[in-house]
C-alpha cells in the first residue's frame, strides 16, 4: 500500500499554507495567500511549484533566486511548524495502517516534500520508530521543481520488489492519482478539504476519507463492503477484485460536505 503523505495520510496543507505565508514575509513580499487562493493553486501544480505558478497567473516579476529563496524559507517554516504543532492522521488511516501491518502488507509513502520534511512528518505521526511501519519512501529532490511523478511510484515498486498489479495507492490530489494510475496501480482517491474540487476520474475508487467511529462513511449505496461506515484493508481487496483494474466506484454523498466533516 502506497500512501501519499500530503493529504491522504494527514492534512499537511494547513501547515503548508502557513509556511508559504511565513516564507513570503521573510523574503520581503507583502503577500498572503488565502485558503481559496491556495486551493486554486493546488488544483494545477505541486506544492513546491506553487509560487512559480502564482507568479505566472498574476504576471509578477520574480527572479529564479527569489523563487528559490521562497522554497527554502517554506521548507524551514514547515519543518518548524511540524515540531511545534505536529500532525494527526486523517479519519481511518491509523486503523488501515494497523490492519495492513497485521495482514503482511508492505507500506510505502510518497511525497514531493524534502526527505527531512517527510521524515519529520512521519515521526510526528508514527513516532521515532516509524521505519518499522514504513518500508520505503519516495520524496522530493529539495528543489522548487519537485512534484509527485509516476517515476516515484515506479521506484517504490522496484524497492519493494512488487509488480504494479499487486499495489494499491491512496492519494489526495489529481497529480498523485494520475501518477499512480500511469504505472498501473489501483488507486483510491481521498480528497481533502484542500483538494475536493479536483478531478479524480483516473481513480478506481473515490472516497471523502476512510471512515472511523467518529466520522463514518455515510449514505453508501451499492458498496456492501462499506455498510459499516469504514473502509478496511479486506474491503479494499474485495472491491478491487470485484470491479477489476479498470472499474470505478464512488460514494453517492457529495464529496464537499463529507470532506468538510472529516
Amino acid at each position: 500500500m502506497i500512501f501519499s503523505l500530503d493529504g491522504a495520510l494527514a492534512d499537511t496543507d494547513s501547515l503548508h499554507l502557513l509556511a508559504f505565508n511565513t516564507a513570503f514575509a521573510r523574503v520581503g513580499l507583502s503577500l498572503r495567500w488565502t485558503p481559496e487562493v491556495y486551493q486554486r493553486l493546488l488544483s494545477v501544480s505541486s506544492r513546491p511549484q506553487l509560487p512559480a505558478c502564482y507568479q505566472e497567473q498574476v504576471e509578477a516579476d520574480w527572479s529564479d533566486d527569489l523563487l528559490g529563496s521562497i522554497e527554502a524559507e517554506r521548507v524551514e517554516a514547515f519543518n518548524r511548524l511540524l515540531k511545534e504543532r505536529g500532525l494527526a492522521f486523517r479519519p481511518g488511516v491509523a486503523r488501515v495502517l494497523q490492519q495492513a501491518e497485521q495482514g503482511g502488507y508492505r507500506i510505502a509513502v510518497v511525497s514531493c516534500q524534502t526527505p527531512s520534511s517527510v521524515s519529520m512528518a512521519l515521526e510526528s505521526l508514527l513516532g521515532s520508530n516509524w521505519t518499522s511501519t514504513i518500508c520505503a519512501v519516495a520524496s522530493g529532490d529539495g528543489t522548487r521543481f519537485s512534484e509527485v511523478t509516476s517515476g516515484m511510484y515506479q521506484r517504490l515498486l522496484h524497492t519493494l520488489e512488487l509488480p504494479a498489479s499487486t499495489a494499491v495507492a491512496l492519494a489526495a490530489t489529481t497529480i498523485g492519482v494520475q501518477a499512480a494510475s500511469a504505472v498501473g496501480i489501483w488507486t483510491v482517491a481521498l480528497p481533502s478539504f484542500w483538494t475536493e474540487s479536483q478531478d479524480f476520474s483516473a481513480a478506481q475508487m473515490l472516497l471523502p476519507h476512510l471512515g472511523d467511529e467518529a466520522r463514518p462513511l455515510l449514505n453508501v449505496v451499492g458498496i456492501k463492503e462499506l455498510n459499516a461506515g469504514v473502509l478496511t484493508v479486506r474491503a479494499i481487496s474485495r472491491i478491487r477484485q470485484r470491479i477489476g483494474p479498470s472499474g470505478r466506484t464512488q460514494l453517492t454523498v457529495p464529496l464537499r460536505s463529507s470532506v468538510r466533516r472529516a
